[in-house]
């Protein structure tokens, strides 16, 4: 969110931020990364890089809630004042820096023990003329809970400005290029020691940093040097900073610190000495280059300022399958590491496995494989590999045992052995069991031998081996000491409710006559032989054979299903008249059986309803009946009708009277309604007056015109009489001035510019049917002195117009002997300025709100005779300013009236 709302005007109001209510200075500012040296250049701007520190602030709300912007304040002004500091600033937002905006600050919230520590990022403003002063650091804090209270901090320390030139007192800008084990948004700090603990020389916020100095809206304030913005802005790992040009040491040390504030690496030299660009040696003693082509240029990629390579690490996140089948779906293996090194997959045996570099393995054919994670080093951490072995094997078949087709279910006792007779898929052989060795053996070939009345349930079994698993089949064999008899009973049809008695047929070889019974009697039931239907659902029908002295005891079942019978639920229709209560809705059945009513049969009762209401209109609407539930019955319904009766209403439209207005009124209701609660439609019969949108009348225009409220009924109310009221639209007023002006004396008279106050609707002096003249007494030989500007002759369908006067003022030619102060706004937001003086003066030009407070100091350079200056002034309110033009001896005072 980088936006340029900053002129160079309202960049001196930044300048000028400082000032507090009721302002409170504390000492709880602790110094923790604080350089000795910053950018600073003096009154005329250029070359601009930023200046970074570390603090810690105390005394404050646990866990309060705090707003805050940094100043700069020169040794020699009083850091109690919180009017003495100025600076330009940077806060982070969304993680990325930006420049506030005017009425933002940057925000934080202090910890349990009344405390915050963070980076601040300060960019001298080419406003600023502190080359080669000391200044304090400043931080002015509101919040927590007390808005109007503001607190200022600022450091112990002094923070020296210089400007980059070969001189002395001067400095030389260093650079990086993209460094090895940077990280963007991190800071670097410069040592003139090898105590890492002393106050570095300088400091720097690491690229890309997410404020964009190269943004051609910040030009008028911020001059950020050339380098800077070329091989610095945006280049990610690349920082730059300033080295003091007397510095016998150099520097020795370059320390990248995090956000948090912990060392993140380091470069070092023992001589000052470091390598430059191209195999280069660049040196930081007593440089005296400047930023020009004698900077001093780091190769990032040799001085890099990352802690010591360690190991990554690197292991599986999970245990990698050691055995997997042929016909397996591909599966993921992934890894866990401290570094964000690339991964790159390899299988040490395509023919097995392969595997692409998001680590997802395809199985491609049994044998062994190995497979490896390589994970490449970088400026942190040392590359590494992990490997794990897969087999890849052909999947076993479940071998297929089965007795066959004509093994018996029962056998009568006595009967000669048998062989089992399985057969399987598998060649592996064949074992068999039996459960009950007192009725069945079996032996190792599959022959059953009967040895008692009972059942055995016969198991054949079979081992595993390299084509099969193992795998098993059993059969339930029953023996018996009578025959047992073949019995035949035929199925049943599917039946209905309420179809007639029917009779089974079943039958045994034992002529046997069959008991039979029923395992649902809600139904059906058993009836003197016959099987009499009760019921919707189904039924297992028994017949029973008992045993005689050849043939043993046998059942037979077969199922019966019977259908539900279907019903129909008619509404039946009904009639009514127009806001009368709808009649009770009734409904009759088609299809009961069996003496059934809704009484009985239904476990549930219909639901009758119709979207028919007491106020419904005249018409037809459905009667719809639902929600029926019967045991017995499948039900379908037939929806029925209610007719509502048209009874015709009155309809009478209310129109009160409509207040005169003006032209430039907004559009407004009618407030028309009609007793049926219908809505009414308005006419005009004048569109250059007013006209109908929706429900509201439009001005358009001043006059007359009649407003027709009209409503037509419908099929319940007659059509409303129609209601007529007039509406009168009078003239907006226009009040027309001439914009002051003025000349040199001698000089031909200017063109006269009027200005307008009261145009309405978006209108402009287009609309004007004649436009003004502006005269004036004054001429060309009209000698110097104050003339008034007149207008008249302007007319407009839809304004009354009034004049006011303005002022034509003319200077004399040579100054007149003696130093004026005129001022005035020849567009809106911009202020000309014309001081007529008669010798040359460094003066600032001062412009001071109604509380007497700055809102403009431009320092200028006047030469003898008129000096003009256009002034930026769209922030300020409109109204009337003192303005002051002061330097040495010389004081002119005016009033600058703002538009």
């Amino acid at each position: 969110m980088k936006k340029s709302f900053l002129t160079a005007f309202y960049l001196f109001l930044i300048v000028c931020s400082g000032s507090v209510v009721n302002g409170q200075v504390t000492t709880h500012f602790t110094e923790i990364l604080v350089p000795k040296y910053m950018y600073g250049n003096g009154f005329i701007g250029g070359s601009v890089i930023p200046y970074v520190f570390r603090a810690k602030l105390g005394g404050l709300q646990a866990g309060g809630a705090y707003s805050y912007d940094v100043s700069l304040i020169p040794d020699y002004q009083d850091v109690s004042d919180p009017n003495a500091g100025s600076a330009n600033y940077l806060i982070k937002e969304n993680g990325l820096y930006v420049l506030p905006y005017e009425t933002m600050k940057g925000k934080f919230t202090a910890d349990a023990n009344g405390e915050y520590t963070d980076w601040f990022v300060v960019i001298s403003s080419s406003y600023m003329s502190m080359e080669d002063t000391d200044i304090r650091l400043q931080i002015n804090v509101s919040g927590a809970g007390n808005t109007n209270l503001e607190t200022v901090f600022y450091s112990s320390s002094l923070v020296r400005c210089k400007n980059f030139g070969s001189a002395d007192n001067g400095g030389t800008a260093i650079r990086s290029t993209a460094a090895a084990g940077a990280k963007a948004g991190n800071f670097v700090m410069l040592y003139d020691s090898d105590d890492v603990t002393a106050r570095p020389v300088s400091g720097a916020i690491i690229e890309n940093d997410g404020f964009d100095t190269r943004n051609p809206e910040y030009e008028s304030f911020l001059l950020f040097a050339g380098f800077y913005k070329a091989s610095v802005e945006g280049v990610d790992k690349a920082w730059a900073a300033l080295v003091p040009n007397t510095n016998a040491n150099g520097i020795r040390n370059i320390v990248q610190y995090n956000v948090d504030g912990s060392v993140a690496g380091n470069s070092s030299s023992a001589d000052g000495k470091w390598a430059g660009l191209n195999g280069t040696v660049v040196n930081t003693v007593d440089p005296r280059g400047g930023e020009g082509d004698e900077l001093i240029v780091l190769d990032g990629s040799v001085v890099t300022i990352a802690p010591p390579r360690q190991q990554p690490a690197l292991a599986f996140a999970a245990p990698v399958p050691a055995e997997v089948f042929t016909g397996d779906k591909d599966f993921s293996v992934s890894v866990t590491s401290k570094s964000d090194g690339a991964i790159t997959w390899l299988s040490g045996n395509t023919a097995v496995v392969t595997v692409d570099n998001s680590g997802m393995v395809h199985v491609a054919g049994p044998g062994v494989a190995e497979i490896s994670a390589i994970q490449a080093e970088n400026a942190f951490y040392f590359a590494d590999t992990v490997k794990a072995t897969i087999t890849v094997k052909v999947p076993r078949s479940e071998p297929v045992l089965s007795f066959p087709a004509s093994f018996p279910t029962t056998v009568i006792i006595g009967s000669a052995d048998f062989d089992a007779g399985v057969t399987s898929t598998s060649s592996a052989a064949i074992e068999y069991s039996s459960s009950n060795a007192a009725v069945i053996t079996v032996d190792g070939n599959g022959v059953i031998h009967i040895a008692g009345v009972g059942s055995a349930v016969i198991t054949a079994s079979q081992q595993e081996n390299a084509d099969f698993k193992a795998g098993s089949v059993s059969k339930t064999l029953t023996v018996v000491d009578k025959q047992v008899p073949v019995v035949s009973f035929q199925p049943f049809s599917v039946k209905i409710y309420g179809d007639a008695d029917l009779v089974p047929l079943a039958s045994a070889t034992s002529a046997v006559t069959p008991i039979y019974s029923t395992s649902n009697p809600a139904v059906a039931q058993v009836v003197d032989g016959k099987i009499k239907i009760t019921g919707a659902g189904t039924a297992d029908i028994k017949a029973l054979f008992t045993g005689t002295a050849s043939y043993s005891e046998i059942t037979a079942t077969q199922m019966l299903t019977v259908q539900k019978k279907a019903l129909t639920i008619i509404a039946e229709d009904k009639t009514r008249k127009q806001e009368v209560a709808n009649p009770q809705l009734t409904v009759k059945y088609q299809g009961f059986v069996n003496g059934d009513t809704n009484t009985n049969a239904l476990q549930e009762q219909p639901v009758v309803t119709t979207t028919a209401v007491t106020g419904s209109a005249p018409g037809v609407y459905p009667i719809n009946v639902a929600g029926a539930v019967s045991a017995n019955y499948s039900i379908s319904y037939v929806p029925g009708n209610l007719t509502v009766e048209l009874v015709m209403k009155d309809n009478v439209i209310s129109f009160p009277n409509i207040s005169v207005k003006d032209y430039g009124q907004a559009e407004f209701e009618s407030l028309a309604t009609a007793t049926s609660g219908l809505p009414v439609t308005l006419a005009s019969s004048n569109t250059d007056v007013a006209v109908i949108v929706g429900s509201k009348i439009r001005i358009t225009g001043a006059g007359t015109a009649t407003i027709t409220a009209i409503q037509p009924g419908n099929i319940s109310y007659v059509a409303a009489e129609p209601v007529v009221q007039t509406l009168t639209v009078r003239k907006a007023f226009l009040v027309i001035a001439p914009v002051d002006t003025f000349k040199v004396q001698g000089t031909t008279n200017p063109v006269f510019r009027a200005r307008y106050t009261g145009f309405v609707n978006g209108d402009n002096a287009s609309v004007l049917s004649t436009q003004p003249a502006i005269s004036t007494s004054a001429l060309t030989v009209s000698p110097a002195g104050i003339y008034e500007l007149v207008a008249g002759g302007a007319a407009a369908a839809n304004y009354d117009i009034v004049y006011n006067k303005g002022v034509f003022t003319i200077n004399s030619a040579n100054g007149g002997g003696q130093d004026e102060l005129l001022s005035y706004c020849d567009a809106p937001g911009q202020l000309k300025i014309t001081v007529n003086v008669q010798a040359a003066a460094k003066v600032s030009i001062q412009l001071f709100d109604a509380a007497g407070k700055k809102v403009l100091d431009m320092p200028v350079n006047l030469s003898k005779g008129f000096n003009t200056y256009h002034i930026n002034v769209s922030r300020l309110m409109p109204g009337v300013y003192p303005l002051r033009v002061a330097g040495g001896s010389l004081i002119l005072k005016s009033k600058a009236v703002v538009r």
